[in-house]
């Protein structure tokens, strides 16, 4: 009844805002591009996804089937769109920002929503961690981490992010940074397979077999010998002599 419910509120909605969305391309002369349903929530009592988890049978957000409350969602908010527009993209997902859904201000006060909880609910709904306030240190914590207090999650790691870049500035030094559309594992291997090429480019440029290993091999030879590999017998015993194992 829920998800019925929700598909056809997410219908209804789409279906809207590709009438204006085509109304206000046509009248600026630009290209229709796509309708993003995204549940993004806010502070203001009646905008939060949490609640709407609880609506539909969850007694608290982040208590046992939180993430499939969330999964079903979803689910039923792409299809919902899907039948009222073909141009449906972007995210058409729901956002979890901790600190902007009144919801789940209210469970992660009251404990039923824990960092764990939240990781498992971003694997169904394509976003990372985010506005999630930093606790204060206990007294005595000597952790060194007090000037990290009341700072988001998200802040606390976009700033470190870009620290690398500054003292390559005033030097000229030509700087990059690589961002992947989302993270999945599609883009996860074209990131490594990225750096993998730009390795052994960076290797022919410098000189460098980037293909030859020699203190790899040279452990293997020496992990070899150590275990008593048959073919190793003189390293193994000139090892241990050197060594005194």
């Amino acid at each position: 009844m829920v998800a019925e419910t929700v598909k056809k509120t997410a219908f209804r909605i789409t279906r809207m805002g590709q009438l204006v969305a085509q109304e206000a391309s046509r009248r600026l002369d630009v290209p229709f591009g796509i309708v993003d349903l995204s549940l993004a929530p806010t502070p203001a009592i009646g905008d939060s996804v949490a609640r709407i988890l609880e609506e539909m049978g969850l007694e608290v957000c982040g208590t046992h089937g939180t993430t499939a409350a969330l999964a079903l969602l979803n689910d039923a908010v792409k299809k919902g769109g899907v039948m009222a527009s073909s141009s449906v993209g972007g995210l058409s997902g729901a956002f979890i920002p901790v600190s902007e859904d009144e919801g789940m201000i209210a469970a992660a006060s009251s404990g039923a929503l824990p960092l764990d909880k939240l990781e498992a609910m971003t694997c169904v709904c394509s976003v990372g961690l985010d506005m999630i306030a930093v606790l204060d240190p206990k007294p005595g914590d000597l952790s060194g981490l007090d000037f990290l207090r009341g700072r988001t999650c998200a802040l606390s790691t976009s700033r470190p992010a870009s620290a690398p870049f500054w003292p390559m500035w005033p030097e000229e030094c030509p700087t990059c940074c690589s961002l992947c559309p989302s993270a999945r594992p599609y883009w996860a291997g074209q990131l490594v397979y990225f750096f993998e090429y730009a390795c052994g480019l960076s290797g022919y440029l410098l000189g460098v077999n980037p293909f030859n290993q020699p203190g790899v091999e040279a452990y293997k030879t020496n992990m070899f010998a150590l275990l008593g590999k048959p073919g190793h017998e003189a390293r193994r015993k000139a090892l241990l002599d050197q060594t005194g194992l």
